[in-house]
């Protein structure tokens, strides 16, 4: 089945000028939330996800919050038609309260770069192989970010399954023995000296951080618009 068609025509694979969420641009933009939002679609990238794995003996889910979680949803479902009743975890985003004890009282806080398996949750991941549930690799920050409280926990990680590889990401860049990913599209991406930038390309602020970049003071100094 072609996956990137699947994305195509379910109006989840965007072009223009996106910003990332670590900062990057790129020319092109894989809205996750549209991604899963057809049913149809979700289910057959779960399938294949599987039909990867089910030899591979895997106990538990983990997927990083908010993106995958529909995705490893659907994983989950596939494996226990298939016989398997896999457990499913969700690594969650630790919060930072602010400094200031008055405003912190008044519950604001904001999730930070790391996660964590909360609650009573680690007794479903400690000398467990886990496969991790990703919906795109852009660096690859966010799992191995998620990776690290998984062995926190005594957990054993056998592989990553991602949606989309848009970063060329690989096993070894992660940490990780295997990355299985449904479709490995590179995108360019720039951190500095932005082609699109300097063509004053105006930014896409419906997804990404392009509404947070366009109040930046390299934005302005650029002349930078929103894209219509």
């Amino acid at each position: 089945m072609d996956f990137l068609q699947l994305l195509v025509r379910d109006g989840a694979l965007l072009n223009g000028h996106f910003v990332f969420l670590k900062g990057q641009h790129a020319p092109r933009y894989t809205n996750k939330t549209v991604a899963f939002v057809r049913g149809s679609s979700v289910d057959a990238f779960a399938m294949a996800i599987v039909d990867q794995f089910e030899d591979e003996h895997i106990e538990t889910l983990v997927a990083p919050e908010l993106g995958a979680i529909s995705l490893m949803a659907h994983v989950q479902s596939h494996f226990l038609r298939r016989g398997q009743d896999v457990d499913a975890i969700i690594a969650t985003k630790v919060r930072e309260f602010h400094p200031d004890p008055a405003i912190a009282a008044l519950g604001y806080s904001k999730p930070t770069k790391k996660f964590e398996i909360s609650r009573d949750q680690p007794r479903f991941v400690e000398g467990r192989r886990i496969l991790m549930v990703e919906d795109v690799f852009s660096t690859g920050s966010s799992i191995q970010e998620a990776l690290e409280p998984v062995r926190a926990c005594g957990g054993l990680p056998v592989a990553a399954a991602v949606l989309m590889n848009q970063g060329d990401i690989t096993a070894e860049s992660i940490g990780i023995a295997r990355v299985h990913a449904l479709i490995h599209d590179p995108v360019e991406q720039w951190f500095e000296g932005c082609p699109l930038c300097e063509r004053r390309i105006p930014i896409n602020t419906k997804v990404g951080k392009g509404k947070e970049f366009l109040l930046t003071d390299k934005a302005k100094q650029l002349g930078l618009t929103a894209a219509d």
